[in-house]
This record gives C-alpha cells, structure tokens and sequence, in this order.
C-alpha cells in the first residue's frame, strides 16, 4: 500500500523508531521519504513488464496466485522490519507485485466483461485506486495518537488480508477463455465462457467469435512479443493507451496529492489543511461511484474530451487567483483556489481516472493486451517519478514557490491532452472485433462509430 508509506512519515510512532531528532521532534530524512516514494513506483515499473510475459504464457489464473503468493510473503519484510534499508526493499519488492496486480486485473476484466459491462468494471479498478490513500488516511488518523509498534504495523497487516480471502476465491474464478481460445483449448475456453453466463445460455456463438476473432489476430500478427506493440496498426493503438493512460499523471494529481502542503504554504493552519485534503480525497471517492453509471451509460470519446476541458479549466483558474493583490492575506482567494480543486478530484474521480484506465486497457489487440497495458503502466510509472521529482521545487519556499502558479503548468497539459483527444482519441467503446477493423482499415479518429 504505498499510500500508507506516505501516510507514516506523520505518524509519530514510526518517525520515532526509524527517524532522528530534529528540533525537539523525530523525523525522517527527505533522503529517505524520497527513496521510499520512488522504489514503490520503481517496483511498478519492473513488475508490469514481467507479469504480462507470465500471463501470456502460463494463463492468468496461475499467475494471480503466484502474485498472491508473493503479495503475503514481501508483506512479512515490510511488517517486521526494524530498519528503513529493510523497509525500502520490502516496499519495492512490494511495488513489483502491485504492478504484477495492475496489468493482471485490468487485462482479465476486458477478456472477460461483455461490451456493457467492459466500462463498468475498468471503472472499479479505479475505485480500488482511489480507496487506497482514503483507507490509509483513516488509519493514520486513528494512528497518531498510538505509541507502540501497531501504530505502523497495521497498514501492512491489511495487506495480508486480501491474499487469505483472494487465494481460495481464485480457484472459483475461470481461466480466461481469450488466454484459452489463443492456446488452441477451445473446449476448455467453452467450459470457462459456460462458468462465466448465466445458467442456459449459450456460449457456443461467443466460443466462435473468439476463435474466428483469435483467427484473424494471428493473421495480421505473426507473434505477439513487445515488439510487435510498435508494429503496423498496433503502434497507433499503443500510443492511444499510453497517452491516455500516462498523461493523467501531468494533469493536476500532483497538485492534488499536496493539498494540505499546498494550503499551508498559502497561510492556512493545519489542520484546516488537512481537513482541504481530506476533503479532496473524498471528493475523488465519492465521484468515482458515480463514473461507475457514466462508464456503464456514455461514450468515451466525448465525456474524456469534456472533463478534460473542465479540469484544464479548473487549473488555470486556480492560477489566476494566484494573481489577486495580496493572496496571501486574502482567505477567499485561497478558499476559491480550494473549491476548484475539489471540482477538480470530481472530475477526475468521475471520468478522467476510471476513463483513462479504461481506454488504456481496451484500445488494444486481444493478443497484445497484456503487454499493452504493461508498456502504458511503465511510461505511467516514468511519468510519476518525474512528477514527484520536479513538483517539490514548484511549491518549495526556497526554490520556485509557484503556489497556485502551479496551475498554469498543469492546466496547459491539460490543453494539450484535450487537443490531442479531440484530433487523435477514437471512441473504443466498440466490440472488439469492430475495433480490430476500423484499426486495421486505419479509418479517421472521428469515423469511429460502432
């Protein structure tokens, strides 16, 4: 949970066993927090590459539970470490997993989900993104005033819980008869289609399309190694997953995880700063249920294109009150600048977030899907790291001090990314045969139509 790592550098307990003094108080180096932000999205960034070859080969089932396997056993490290070099290795061994978890999930769910429903259950991946730092901001606050060792512990405890209840609902769960159907087992891919419907349904129309779909794949492609993502057609559909995937990272988020920082360098106290942050992240929670309806309801194209608009819109106007005579002694200006950006985690909790893992996951080939998603998850990874370097010095008193300035950076990307959308983004909300066809007929961005 990386967002717990976050969390723990305010938790007094933890600063206290792995930190120094400073000042009457025990901290942690910014060394340190900088390490253990990085090797958690550095793990990402290893693992994706390496599930999505295991997945091909051994089937996703078997590689879910070896990712579960590992999920409990790197959990012991971050557990029971005494030491922040001990932590650091347990949190990148653990980041390679969730990384694993990352392309796994995203690519089982579009194999599996009918076209209605293909949204839908993108959109709870990214749920499941957002509960992460809700769940860890509630257990720090309940953490902070705890003196023993608990008080750190029990974020990576959690962690072992979703291995003890996953490991035995796997064997429940069908192998992908896409994964199938390309091993050339179309009676077990039939067996796991019949587990997947409703009893009496028959799946002997959806088998077929499969195989003549797999069919077709192995026509235009001769193999399906990383390589062939940067090949032909599949080059325009790696480069849609990729920028609508990496390109949420430059839009805001950064912004958006700093909030409290954010409101404290503008004068707020801080709690009132805490309490903006918190604020934000429900905001994002809350949203993110209903993008669950507007996934299920909407196309993808003309939603991703609006929002985008919006939050771009809301970031420069954060900017702009930056500019108002005397900001730091106007607590309206700040407050505004507060208000756009809970407008801002709507949006993104609402359509940016969930759509852009959606069309990331989708966009590609059956064949390719896995290593797609794997390559789109890696340059998201790069991406996140450099935001995380350079966004420091933006606030910093003592380097750039932007403060709300800030907006004007990442309402620009969002310009650029609203832009690209509109001249480059085709709708994916099409079956996957029909999405096969207008890539390889290369049809227009706007022809797209199901």
């Amino acid at each position: 949970m990386p967002a717990w790592i976050a969390q723990l550098f305010a938790v007094p307990a933890f600063t206290s066993r792995f930190g120094y003094e400073y000042k009457g108080q025990y901290v942690i180096s910014a060394k340190w927090q900088s390490a253990l932000a990085a090797v958690s999205i550095a793990g990402l960034f290893i693992g994706a590459p390496i599930v999505a070859v295991l997945m091909d080969r051994y089937g996703r089932r078997p590689t879910l539970l070896l990712c579960l396997v590992l999920s409990a056993a790197f959990t012991f490290i971050q557990f029971f470490s005494t030491t922040l070099p001990v932590l650091l290795v347990g949190t990148l061994l653990m980041g390679c997993v969730l990384g694993c978890f990352g392309v796994l999930s995203l690519t089982y769910a579009m194999e599996v989900a009918p076209l209605h429903l293909r949204g839908v259950l993108g959109g709870l991946y990214s749920v499941g993104i957002i509960t992460g730092p809700v769940l860890a901001t509630a257990l720090a606050q309940g953490a902070v005033n705890m003196s023993s060792v608990w008080a750190y512990r029990m974020g990576f405890a959690i962690q072992w819980v979703w291995p003890l209840f996953l490991f035995p609902a796997s064997f429940f769960v069908p192998e992908s008869p896409v994964w199938l159907t390309r091993q050339g087992r179309a009676a077990d891919a039939e067996a796991a289609l019949r587990r997947l419907a409703v009893p009496g349904l028959d799946v002997l129309p959806d088998l077929e399309r499969m195989v003549e779909l797999d069919r077709q794949e192995q026509s235009f492609e001769a193999s399906s190694s990383y390589t062939d993502i940067f090949k032909g057609t599949n080059l325009r559909r790696t480069m849609i997953s990729t920028i609508s995937y990496a390109s949420i990272a430059t839009t805001g988020n950064n912004l958006a995880n700093n909030t409290a920082y954010f409101m404290l360098l503008a004068g707020v106290d801080a709690d009132t700063g805490l309490y903006w942050s918190l604020g934000c992240t429900l905001a994002a929670f809350v949203a993110s249920f209903a993008g669950l309806y507007i996934l299920a309801r909407c196309r993808r194209r003309r939603i991703y294109i609006w929002a985008q608009l919006i939050s771009s819109l809301c970031l420069l106007l954060i900017g702009f009150l930056q500019l108002e005579p005397g900001y730091y002694q106007s607590r309206k200006a700040v407050s505004a600048q507060g208000g756009f950006m809970v407008v801002w985690n709507l949006t993104y909790g609402a359509v940016i977030g969930p759509l852009s893992t959606v069309i990331m996951a989708e966009v590609s080939s059956n064949a390719l899907r896995a290593k797609t998603v794997a390559f789109a998850s890696m340059v998201q990874s790069v991406v996140v790291v450099l935001g995380m370097t350079i966004h420091p010095y933006f606030l910093a008193p003592e380097s750039a001090h932007l403060q709300g300035f800030v907006g004007f950076i990442a309402g620009g990307s969002g310009i650029l990314w609203t832009l690209w959308a509109f001249f480059l983004l085709p709708e994916t909300s099409l079956s996957i045969e029909k999405l096969d066809d207008l890539f390889h007929r290369q049809v227009s961005t706007r022809r797209f139509t199901g």
